[in-house]
Parts: C-alpha cells; structure tokens; sequence
C-alpha cells in the first residue's frame, strides 16, 4: 500500500459557503452520506490525543459540525479538518480517475519526478507543478495547519484554462518515462474536465 492523489472536479464556491452556513440540513446529509467513512479518522484523532482525557478527542462528525456550524476549530488537529474538507469536496464535486496517481511508494518523490518530465516538456513553473500546485500549496479555506497529512493542493478555476493550455501545448514527446508520460495525461484529464465543467481541481495527498 502506498500514497495516493485523489482528485476532484469541484466548485470552490459551493465548500466556501458551506463554511459557517449554519446549515443543518447540509450537515445532517453530509454525516448520513459518510458517516460509515468516519471510523479511520475518529480512530486517528483519539491516538493523537491518547495521553489526553478520551471524551475530548475530536470526531470526524465533530470537525464536520465546527465547519459547517461556524464553530471554533481544535488548532492541534489540523488534519482532521483536512479530511473533512475532502469530504466536502465528495459531496460538491466529482471525483476524477486517479489510476496513475494511487498506491505510489512515496508521493512526494513521485510527484518530483513528475515535475522533471512536465520541466522538460516545457511546462512554465508558475503554472502548472504537481509538488506545488497540487499536494503542498495548501487547502483553499482557512484551517488548522496540518502538521503531516493530508497534502492539500489546488488550481482556481480562473487558473484551469492556463494550465489546461500549456499542457495542450507542451512537448510531451520530450518525457520518455511511460509512467510518467502516463501521470500527466491523466491530470490532463483533470483540468480538462475542470475546464469544460468550469470549476475548480482540489486533490489530496495521503
């Protein structure tokens, strides 16, 4: 088992005002929706805290509650907010195909090396790294600093089409490794999809 980056089609303006709403509605779909997902997490926040009293280990249903309600964050469990935001993402959006991006044996080195091949095919730092843009820019609301995973990444919809072009363009004939070459079309599929969609690409790294 390895890393993987998952992708969605999503539109930022639907997660923004979700954020505080207060609606409950929204919250009571989001936990009927996932709440069979939220084990894993719950389980991560209660061994982060174990040396602490157990009733007040964050819950997943918790971290959901505070977004959505407005309500104050626990600043220590950044990544419990994280995951959440990924939830979020499930609900609003549309998950991308990510074959050539799961069970990676490191992601942060893969995603390196997929920057190498995007460098040479003439791909323009600024708009499009994998390694910035789409694990380590950060999330794209205000939460608790994650101290280790998820990796959170982000391109604006007013950035797609830019991104969406240099690829279009890009010498991609220059990158001789498959899988690599493989890597960057499918995240050619993921901003083509944003584009034509006209939304925003989120992608997580974990």
């Amino acid at each position: 088992m390895g890393y993987c980056v998952t992708a969605f089609a999503v539109g930022l303006g639907k997660i923004n005002e979700a954020i505080g709403s207060r609606n409950k509605p929204l919250l009571n779909l989001l936990i009927e929706e996932f709440e069979e997902d939220f084990d894993q997490y719950d389980q991560m926040a209660a061994n982060y805290v174990e040396d602490e009293d157990p009733d007040s280990a964050l819950t997943m249903r918790g971290a959901l509650t505070q977004m959505v309600m407005g309500d104050a964050y626990n600043e220590r469990l950044g990544f419990m907010y994280g995951y959440a935001l990924e939830f979020l993402c499930r609900h609003f959006g549309e998950f991308l195909p990510n074959r050539q991006w799961s069970a990676m044996p490191s992601g942060c080195d893969w995603a390196d090396t997929v920057d190498r091949g995007l460098d040479r095919a003439g791909v323009p730092k600024n708009i499009l790294r994998v390694s910035w843009h789409l694990i380590n820019r950060g999330p794209p609301i205000a939460i608790p600093e994650i101290d280790d995973f998820p990796g959170i990444g982000y391109v604006k919809r007013s950035e797609v089409e830019a991104a969406r072009m240099s690829l279009a363009n890009a010498r991609l004939d220059a990158i001789q490794n498959d899988e690599v070459l493989s890597s960057v079309q499918e995240l050619q599929g993921w901003l083509q999809k944003c584009s034509d969609s006209g939304v925003d690409l989120l992608c997580f790294l974990a």
